[in-house]
């Protein structure tokens, strides 16, 4: 399962594979997949394709270089006015994972305005404001050690979700919930 560039390594969820599409269903679609909760079997999250990665050796400091434009183009520092100044492509990574961060989880769902104040500061217009990797990763620490129980196991709800099917979610989500204890 792909977020692109960040996959998920779903065989430990399940164990007998998915189908491609419908994951729901077993390969042949023929009956429902057979899957674990991410707290029963918590998968594994890969950053993925480093077809456009550069090495800068540490040796030289912080790196200056052209930005890459990858797929998420809305950095400050690839838009036009600004593709030809050397910028820190690490700065530039911090705000493509932030992005994604929003894009995909924040914008879309419900029950993550705990990491928006973080995702702010990764996706700050000027680049060297931006927090380092170092900071990043010990900000997110601090922040899901403060977090309640109950809510790193509330159910994750899409904003667009249709209230029937959300009915049917949240009775499903207690069960599965309860045999978690």
């Amino acid at each position: 399962m792909c977020l692109s560039p960040i996959m998920m390594d779903a065989r430990k969820k399940f164990p007998d594979g998915f189908h491609p599409i419908d994951i729901d269903f077993d390969y042949k679609r023929d009956r429902f997949a057979r899957h674990w909760t991410r707290k029963e079997r918590p998968p594994k999250y890969l950053l993925i394709d480093f077809g456009l990665s550069r090495f800068y050796d540490p040796k030289h400091g912080p790196p200056l270089d052209l930005p890459v434009r990858g797929i998420d183009r809305t950095a400050p520092e690839v838009q036009e006015d600004k593709y030809n100044e050397l910028c820190n492509p690490f700065a530039t990574d911090i705000y493509y994972v932030g992005n994604m961060i929003k894009m995909e989880f924040v914008d879309v769902r419900f029950g993550f305005d705990f990491m928006v104040p973080l995702i702010t500061d990764m996706t700050q217009a000027e680049a060297s404001t931006r927090p380092s990797i170092d900071e990043v990763v010990t900000r997110f620490e601090t922040i899901y050690r403060s977090l309640s129980f109950k809510l790193l196991r509330k159910r994750i709800v899409a904003r667009k979700e249709d209230e029937g099917a959300s009915a049917l979610y949240d009775f499903l989500h207690f069960f599965r919930r309860m045999r978690c204890i």
